[in-house]
């Protein structure tokens, strides 16, 4: 039993005082850390560098207005596809989205231009207030107002309190 616990402590240590077992030992615990601080860093400056970015809305089917968020405006001026491709091309426009005649049960079609990839974020934002647009519009194709739809719905909010351990209570 001797022998064996011998063995085990000259592997020890010939493992621990290696240059590189130190080095990692050491860094490891540092590297994620500064990942996690490139991340958050590059998302503050992407957060910084944006303006109000204007989208052209070209609707064919005269049945949506997008309304503007903080990061984005919408607007339609009633050209046409060449001329908004034309004012993205020519930096007046952030990009452009054609809503073409769509079929309301099967909605494709619908296409964002731009001169680099859109956001999530933005994406997002488009496919939900489309999305809202033409449920509403369904609903009033079937005779119910999405107005009183609206008013019936809630917001729920939910307050989280943490709980110490002498039971006091912590809001959050």
């Amino acid at each position: 039993m001797n022998k064996i616990l011998l063995v085990i402590q000259r592997e020890y240590l010939a493992r621990v005082k290696k240059k590189s077992f130190l080095i990692a030992t050491l860094l490891t615990p540092l590297i994620f850390p500064a990942i996690m601080g490139v991340f958050v860093w590059i998302a503050m400056e992407e957060k910084g560098n944006q303006s109000l970015r204007i989208i052209e809305v070209i609707d064919e089917t005269d049945l949506f207005f997008i309304e503007s968020s903080e990061q984005y405006a919408f607007t339609s001026s009633g050209v046409d596809l060449d001329a908004a491709k034309k004012m993205v091309q020519d930096g007046n426009r952030y990009g452009f989205l054609h809503i073409p005649k769509i079929d309301l049960k099967n909605p494709a079609g619908i296409q964002y231009y731009g001169l680099e990839n859109p956001s999530m974020s933005l994406m997002g934002y488009l496919e939900g207030s489309l999305k809202r647009k033409i449920e509403d519009q369904k609903l009033y194709d079937q005779g119910i107002d999405p107005k009183v739809l609206r008013e019936i719905r809630s917001d729920v909010s939910i307050q989280s309190i943490t709980l110490g351990e002498q039971g006091e209570e912590k809001n959050q």
